[in-house]
């Protein structure tokens, strides 16, 4: 039956169920700056869509420990009767095969039909009387509203937002599930309305990363699949090629939109086939529709389905298409481009011997800009290194490896004194992807001999580096490997274990060795990582699960227990059991990093279940450690941040916290709304005597022109607070209110009158600033 934009009121089957698992919450779209701004000239989305920057190590625990679900078991969850899923590239998922129900109303949105009365009151739509009795009567019943990227404009896509939100409080005996991509819905109002609603998110996991031994077959079989009959294999092979290099050449990445991506093909079926426009519109109709090579992300943002195969197929462009000088040239000009690495790395291993090594020596030719800024990570020699991997004869580069060899061993110098700021950071750059270097390097032994006399003095990421390129220079045999992971050096030992899971996952003896050396080594450096590998490579062997669980329980070293808690809680998550564990181990682990573990895993797993939120609550109080502490509030802010009694909670924990961080994520949290601001003075002067400072500055920071800050940092420049208080609120006055002339004036009469030195002197500076001489 399909009336007014219902498509189907029928039975769904859950044949497509099996291996469709969801992450919760919305994903992070990370686009060019020039598209984001593109989108929203062209109305496809607001401002208030675009996403604020993500810190690193929040990035990092979203992506480490967010957990995978199994999609049926959310839709089937009874607390969970609003749900939004965010539809990732690959496959469509008919969400209406998955519903745990024997009746499911599937409305399509689009550009024509979402404006249609099936939201209105249901007496009046033509199919009323069915629809009414489906909605009202006894079971189950799952309405499905598919597509919500594909209404227009942002003001559109809040009114029905807001229209779904009504309906679901209206028929509370159904379900509602709404679908959407996700480019212009992470930060949009139509997410913020759903979610005030008490709709759940959860993003659809997109398709597995591709082996790279597969990359060429996937190209043809996915362009084969491709439904357009003018054109043959060979010609959308071509036209993918072409577009490929013109998003990494002219894009930056791997993101475009519908007008750019429809020009594009357009000319290419013009010029080169003599086809007409119409057949491109046929050919973009089809993306989204099942696997086929490109897909669609929101908002008329394409890509790649498979990013990787953006890389494989630029990287052959360039090297069918430039000559030998013009490569070069592009590997010198986008070799301190990350995003440019994976590309430029296939390409050089992909040219004959001698233009590889004239491209790796122009990647060697800088001027080393590391040694003098630590915010310049050595992009350039990373490439260089993991493109010799590439070549079939490293022979070829003889004369550039011991140049190369010099500069890594000079910069693992420099980064082993600057642990932190350099080595910390490089660790992730050099590390991931694992690199294949193989004994017949040129450069391997000059690098051995320094590494056998600086190992004992270099930091720990220094040695993590040094240690992970020492194994790549091995022979990989599983022999070989395996004795490497039992050596003394731990570093190596590490190494080596991810060596041996990575290249040997298919010997039959490697899954007992990673159990055999779990326990191994000081700290667990060693069994961290053998954990990790036996959840990734192993996960529906019988005995993990188990293995997991006692290893979270019951190793002996912290490192462990917490990387046994994170695959569990991003693998098992819907294994009875699983939530428990996390929920003791938050409470009870003696190790406060394991403990902090288990709280983000809960946070980030389970935000919709009643009892997550007191958890937090309850170790953001209760548990010893500052950071534990921090970690469970900082969850509560990015995850309940909208509830009520989250403000109240906040002001608790300023007042009651000894811990700093703590302190100051809960001000930076109140500060934002005007109405904490009566509440927030009062710190200022009455608080906790060391919680001042961190007062004033959040308000002066967030709201320096409002009078209630200017009154507030006067009394305290003014008053008999100590002199560090006197300097702080003289600084704030300089920097923020110069332009007042009562504030020069009282500038200038504390200048001659306080007692203490440092601050007559800290008020002369003040004075005689550019503000104040002008």
């Amino acid at each position: 039956m399909s009336v007014h934009g219902i498509s189907s009121l029928e039975p769904a089957y859950r044949q497509q169920s099996a291996g469709v698992s969801v992450l919760a919450e919305t994903p992070a779209m990370t686009l060019p700056p020039p598209l984001w701004e593109q989108l929203v000239r062209n109305g496809s989305i607001g401002d208030e869509d675009l996403p604020s920057p993500m810190s690193p190590e929040k990035n990092w625990y979203t992506r480490r420990l967010r957990p995978a679900r199994p999609l049926v078991q959310v839709l089937a969850e009874p607390d969970l009767r609003a749900v939004v899923l965010i539809r990732g590239p690959g496959p469509s998922v008919r969400v209406a095969d998955l519903a745990a129900s024997d009746r499911v109303i599937t409305v399509p949105l689009d550009a024509e039909n979402w404006r249609e009365p099936v939201l209105d009151p249901i007496e009046q739509h033509p199919a009323g009387a069915e629809l009414a009795e489906r909605l009202n009567g006894g079971g189950q019943v799952v309405v499905v509203f598919d597509g919500l990227d594909q209404v227009p404009g942002p003001d559109h896509r809040l009114d029905l937002a807001h229209r779904i939100a009504a309906f679901t409080e209206q028929y509370r005996q159904a379900r509602v599930i709404v679908t959407t991509r996700p480019v212009g819905y992470e930060h949009s109002r139509a997410r913020a309305a759903l979610k005030t609603a008490g709709f759940a998110h959860f993003t659809l996991l997109g398709p597995a990363e591709l082996p790279r031994e597969r990359w060429a077959e996937a190209v043809l079989t996915l362009a084969g699949q491709w439904p357009v009959g003018e054109l043959t294999r060979q010609d959308k092979v071509e036209l993918l090629g072409g577009l490929a290099r013109h998003l990494r050449e002219e894009l930056g990445g791997n993101h475009i939109d519908d007008t750019a991506l429809d020009e594009y093909v357009g000319a290419f079926l013009r010029e080169r086939l003599g086809l007409t426009a119409d057949v491109a519109t046929g050919m973009l109709q089809h993306l989204g529709d099942g696997d086929v090579i490109l897909t669609g992300f929101g908002a008329g943002v394409y890509g790649f389905t498979h990013p990787e195969l953006l890389d494989h197929l630029a990287a052959e462009e360039f090297r069918k298409q430039l000559s030998d000088d013009d490569l070069v040239a592009l590997c010198d000009w986008h070799g301190d481009d990350p995003d440019w690495a994976m590309t430029l790395q296939l390409l050089i291993g992909r040219v004959p011997g001698p233009l590889a090594a004239r491209c790796i020596s122009t990647l060697l030719t800088d001027d080393q800009p590391w040694r003098d800024n630590l915010n310049l990570l050595p992009y350039r020699l990373v490439l260089a290194l993991r493109a010799v991997g590439e070549l079939r004869d490293p022979s070829v580069v003889e004369d550039q490896a011991e140049a190369l060899a010099q500069t890594l061993m000079a910069l693992l110098t420099t980064a082993s004194a600057r642990e932190r700021r350099l080595a910390h950071p490089l660790s992730f750059v050099m590390t991931t992807p694992r690199l294949t270097l193989g004994p017949a390097w040129p450069g391997g032994d000059l690098f051995e001999s320094w590494y056998v006399d600086e190992r004992p003095d270099l930091g720990y990421y220094a040695g993590l580096v040094a240690a992970h390129i020492h194994v790549a220079l091995l022979p990989g045999d599983v022999e070989t490997l395996r004795a490497a992971a039992q050596a003394e050096d731990w570093f190596v030992g590490r190494a080596a274990v991810e060596a041996l899971a990575t290249q040997w996952p298919q010997h039959p003896q490697t899954l007992a060795f990673l159990h055999e050396v779990t326990g191994s080594g000081p700290d667990g450096l060693v069994g961290e990582v053998a954990v990790r590998f036996v959840a990734a490579n192993w996960p529906e062997h019988p005995d993990t699960l188990e293995f997991l669980r006692g290893a979270a329980i019951g190793s002996a070293h912290e490192r462990v227990r917490q990387a046994a808690l994170e695959t569990l809680a991003t693998g098992w998550a819907g294994q009875p059991g699983t939530l428990t564990l996390l929920q003791d181990r938050a409470t009870d682990d003696e190790n406060s990093l394991v403990r902090q573990s288990a709280v983000r895993a809960i946070a980030t797993g389970w935000p919709d279940r009643l009892d997550t939120l007191p958890l937090l609550r309850d170790r953001a109080r209760h548990d010893k450690n500052n950071y534990v502490r921090y970690a469970a509030v900082g969850n509560i802010i990015e995850g309940w941040g909208e509830h009520p009694d989250t403000p109240s909670f906040l002001k608790k924990c300023i007042v009651a916290d000894r811990g700093d961080e703590v302190v100051l994520v809960s001000l930076r949290a109140l500060v934002e709304d005007p109405a904490n601001l009566p509440w927030l003075h009062d710190q200022a002067r009455n608080g906790r005597s060391f919680n001042r400072d961190f007062v004033v500055d959040a308000i002066s920071a967030r709201w320096p022109e409002d009078p209630g800050t200017i009154a507030l940092l006067w009394e305290r420049a003014t008053g008999k607070s100590d002199a560090e208080a006197r300097l702080v609120a003289i600084a704030e006055l300089a920097a923020g209110h110069a332009h007042h002339p009562q504030t020069v004036t009282l500038l200038r009469n504390l200048a001659g009158a306080d007692a203490d030195p440092s601050v007559r002197k800290s008020l002369e500076e003040a004075l005689s600033g550019p503000q104040q001489q002008s």
